[in-house]
């Protein structure tokens, strides 16, 4: 269960994304509620949200949710196999049909024509082969949530997004002057580099984006070269501080901001990334570029601070395989903040969790990973690429107490209570150097 805490009040919501739900616990009066239900609520004019693709992990009905423009507004991203109402195609497209193919599975055994519409997903690929993917739509529509309830949904954005056993992205940030960070991920499957979208600007896959709540159909590109991020979050520079609406988040200029978030990698890097936010938004010199994909102008694709071979799409734990280090610094790049392997014990794992700014004096960031329950933070500061390189240090905190922090029993205990849950944690936690 996907648990979304950063907005305006006192509600923190929980989001079911496979079956379709939505939970609100209002930490004030201890009160949790249902307050959406594909299966009972109404559903916005021209959707279809009784889609099925058989694999759980890439089932998002509902896809993500942050905070609206105004204090009573959210964002609901739904998934759906139509177009709204108002709509005949999407406004954040996949590459062009058959742009891109290639030969997968071991022994190049099997051909796809096009690697964002698989239709059957090839028997040979080690996790998904033979199901049937989609093409769907990400619909991302401002709803009121006053008195408990989510009233008037107003559509404003829709994205393609192909379901398959590959990258569907989601993470999402709201700014303080309401707009939206958005990442669709690299829309394809895994094994492979992530091809050439990422590093194409115009392209819509492999990037992040600025939305808009109040313009229809509008967005900007801001950032290219991430993977797979499904959470993000926005924290003050100084302070560490989430901006939270009347806690001064709207108040405070994007300068004074960073954006953090987890990039998922593919065999060789799992990254924690950290970004000045009033420097990502100004695109005058290029997008910011955070390496993912090939680029066709040097013809190297990286993970981490690391060169990676194409890899083989379909192959689980070892594709795409690493070349060799890149320069640290490299110029025209953003490196990790973090990064860190896998073994071959958890290599299907992902770091696909939550980042909590810290107020520690010892901590600048604690981040998650739902699966693992582990807990893991760093103390070094993150710099941007104009700023003295800094190796940092990462810290394994190996904790049952995650548990503590993502339980979906929605209870007191599980709705997280975030702030002085971390103040406690930090406070009574051991940090072991890795």
């Amino acid at each position: 269960m996907y648990a979304a805490d950063n907005f305006d009040g006192d509600t923190i919501f929980f989001l079911d994304q496979v079956n379709g739900k939505i939970f609100s616990y209002d930490t004030v009066n201890d009160v949790t509620e249902k307050i959406f239900d594909i299966s009972t609520s109404d559903i916005p004019a021209g959707l279809s949200l009784d889609w099925n693709y058989a694999g759980a992990g890439q089932t998002f009905k509902v896809h993500a949710m942050s905070q609206g423009p105004d204090e009573d507004e959210v964002i609901v991203v739904l998934q759906s196999s139509t177009l709204p109402e108002g709509w005949d195609e999407a406004d954040g497209k996949l590459p062009a049909a058959g742009a891109f193919g290639m030969a997968v599975c071991e022994n190049f055994e099997a051909y796809v024509e096009d690697i964002y519409r698989l239709g059957t997903v090839p028997d040979c690929f080690q996790n998904g082969g033979g199901l049937t993917s989609l093409t769907n739509y990400d619909v991302f529509y401002k709803y009121t949530f006053k008195n408990g309830a989510l009233t008037d949904p107003k559509p404003f954005f829709v994205a393609e997004i192909s379901v398959s056993p590959g990258h569907l992205g989601g993470g999402i940030a709201t700014m303080p002057n309401g707009n939206l960070l958005y990442s669709p991920g690299d829309c394809t499957f895994f094994g492979v580099d992530g091809r050439y979208a990422p590093q194409l600007d115009d392209e819509w896959c492999g990037k992040i984006h600025v939305l808009y709540p109040n313009k229809t159909g509008k967005y900007k590109t801001v950032a290219k070269g991430v993977r797979n991020p499904q959470q993000m979050r926005l924290y003050k520079e100084k302070n560490g501080k989430s901006p939270k609406g009347d806690k001064g988040g709207k108040k405070t200029k994007a300068g004074k901001l960073r954006v953090a978030f987890m990039d998922i990698g593919g065999v060789t890097a799992e990254e924690v990334n950290s970004f000045n936010l009033g420097k990502l938004l100004q695109t005058k010199d290029g997008l910011t570029n955070f390496g993912w994909g090939r680029n066709i102008e040097d013809g190297k694709a990286r993970e981490g601070v690391f060169y990676v071979e194409n890899g083989i799409g379909g192959i689980l734990g070892t594709q795409p395989p690493c070349m060799m280090n890149t320069e640290i610094g490299e110029e025209g790049y953003v490196q990790p903040w973090i990064q860190f392997g896998r073994t071959t014990e958890d290599f299907f794992y992902a770091i696909s969790s939550m980042a909590i700014p810290s107020t520690s004096d010892d901590v600048e960031l604690l981040w998650t990973e739902f699966n693992t329950g582990i807990l893991m933070g760093t103390a070094a500061k993150a710099q941007d690429p104009d700023q003295q390189l800094h190796t940092s240090t990462s810290f394994l905190i190996l904790m049952e107490l995650l548990n503590f922090l993502l339980s979906t029993t929605l209870s007191r205990k599980s709705s997280g209570m975030l702030d002085t849950t971390v103040e406690m944690l930090v406070s009574s936690i051991t940090l072991m150097e890795v």
